[in-house]
């Protein structure tokens, strides 16, 4: 059976040393931390970025391939293109964790769940405008089941699938557990079963 990666997302390690540099007197106080990274804010009100922050595939499932030579590839399960590659498994785990050790760390919520604003966005503009991805607000649609980093394992009601809702749509807080807990979706072997076979079956649908 082949292998099931998340991609774990941003590393947020420098904007807490940021953010204790400021706390210990070292760092400018005018600075905004976003789900797109840290911004300073000059005396105009502008907003230039620190460091910012990708979310590349971490909305997705992923396998890994290892060819004759032990190079170590990345195949990105929505697209089945393979986007990545690595020359060991150092370099894999610091960017990936499989789906069972995933679950095995992560908090069961079992709860349906959504955002309760748009996202924002600090721009050059003096402005903060707001995203004009929407995505997650409907309610009704997505069964939290598990929750780890910031990343959140759901369950797609509206077309019967397993997805992931990466940390950048969680990292302000503004997302909402509501409803019954679905306790009979908490079994973590039925889960990874379950994600195995849908991934199975849409890649052979797309052939």
């Amino acid at each position: 059976m082949e292998k099931i990666f998340i991609k774990k997302g941003p590393d947020r390690f420098i904007e807490k040393k940021y953010e204790m540099a400021v706390l210990n007197g070292l760092k400018d106080l005018n600075y905004e931390c976003s789900p797109y990274g840290v911004y300073k804010i000059d005396e105009t009100n502008n907003f230039s970025p620190i460091i910012t922050y990708s979310y590349d595939g971490t909305g997705s499932f992923w396998k890994a391939y290892c060819d004759s030579n032990y190079r170590i590839y990345m195949e990105d399960c929505s697209s089945n293109v393979i986007k990545e590659d690595y020359l060991s498994k150092y370099e894999l785990d610091k960017k990936f964790i499989s789906l069972e050790d995933f679950l095995k760390k992560a908090e069961f919520i079992g709860q349906e769940g959504h955002r309760t604003k748009a996202l924002t966005k600090p721009l050059n503009n003096f402005n903060v405008c707001l995203d004009k991805d929407s995505k997650y607000m409907e309610e009704g649609i997505y069964i939290i089941l598990y929750r780890y980093n910031g990343n959140l394992l759901v369950f797609n009601k509206s077309n019967q699938q397993y997805e992931i809702i990466n940390s950048k749509y969680t990292y302000d807080n503004n997302f909402e557990f509501n409803g019954p807990i679905h306790y009979d979706m908490a079994n973590k072997n039925n889960i990874i079963n379950a994600i195995y076979n849908q991934l199975s079956d849409n890649k052979t649908k797309k052939r």
